[in-house]
């Protein structure tokens, strides 16, 4: 797996806090609707996951082209108004909701594996692509992004001896208890702020005075 790609999957999966969803659909679909963070749409509104702004909408949107497939046969360009956010996390949180929100999504949080998931929410009409659900099981297949399914409390493993202290970057951060337990967020100021970290779990940072943990994407140095 390229470089890149791994970032990407660790930064997504860092930011899911609510676990109402598998984190393999979460994250292939972020995959699949933003193309690994490189769609327009995503560099210019942090959009990972292509959710039209409806009437309801009251945050930002963003016009933008966009492909449907409404025969099963054959692909037309339209343009649409999208959600838009200030950081991929709101971007993760408000997928949650949407799927949450949306009775016809109840077959989607039901799934206990990621193939009911994928079909469930292809049904439910997510997407216009006659190959929707495939495609989201190949990419959880090949990534092996079931593994974040079987995530509850990770394994706790001694940080490194030579690793004490962590700076985390300017931005608002989530900090968890534990594998999609939100417990606080905090906001780091221009220059970053370091915290004395006891633990270090599988892409995550304890952070021993807030009695929580953060994502390595959270993470600008360690000493």
């Amino acid at each position: 797996m390229a470089t890149a790609q791994t970032a990407f999957i660790s930064k997504v999966a860092s930011l899911i806090t609510d676990r109402k969803i598998l984190p393999s659909l979460t994250i292939a679909q972020a995959i699949l609707e933003s193309g690994w963070g490189n769609s327009g749409l995503t560099i210019k509104a942090n959009a990972l996951f292509g959710i039209k702004a409806g009437i309801t909408w009251r945050g930002k949107a963003f016009n933008s082209k966009t492909q449907e497939c409404y025969d099963n046969k054959n692909l037309i360009t339209i343009s649409a108004y999208f959600r838009g956010y200030n950081s991929w996390a709101e971007s993760i949180n408000d997928h949650t909701a949407f799927i949450v929100s949306n009775k016809r999504y109840a077959n989607v949080l039901a799934a206990k594996d990621y193939k009911a998931a994928c079909n469930a929410i292809a049904k439910a009409g997510y997407a216009t692509a006659p190959n929707y659900a495939a495609s989201l099981i190949s990419i959880i297949e090949q990534y092996k992004l079931y593994e974040y399914d079987k995530l509850t409390i990770p394994p706790v493993k001694p940080i490194p001896p030579k690793v004490k202290y962590i700076t985390l970057k300017p931005g608002t951060w989530n900090i968890r208890k534990g594998a999609g337990i939100l417990n606080k967020s905090i906001t780091i100021a221009k220059g970053g702020l370091t915290f004395a970290s006891s633990k270090y779990v599988n892409g995550w940072y304890y952070i021993d005075s807030l009695k929580g943990y953060v994502g390595a994407s959270a993470v600008s140095r360690i000493k």
